[in-house]
């Protein structure tokens, strides 16, 4: 959960806040607006994971093809044909 600290009083009021936008002005406006808020929160997203690139330990992904290929290519096609193997007849 990334804001774990924060109440959810706080969750609440804010989506109280955005429902009640929603229903005075209407729900196209809403959509409109979401493209700005799309904007804002990518920018977000990007500022924070290149202020936290100290932090980050890339060791702990190495491990990563320690296997052959092969292997790794049959452990990728059962992990995909769980959720979607049924629809296939």
């Amino acid at each position: 959960f990334f804001m774990r600290d924060t109440p959810l009083e706080i969750f609440l009021v804010i989506f109280t806040f955005t429902y009640a936008y929603a229903v005075f002005h209407g729900l196209e406006v809403l959509a409109r607006i979401s493209q700005i808020i799309v904007f804002v929160v990518t920018a977000l997203l990007i500022v924070s994971t290149f202020m936290l690139l100290p932090e980050m330990k890339f060791s702990n992904l190495f491990p990563f093809l320690d296997l052959p290929f092969k292997d790794f290519l049959h452990g990728t096609q059962i992990i995909t044909e769980i959720p979607f193997g049924e629809l296939v007849i």
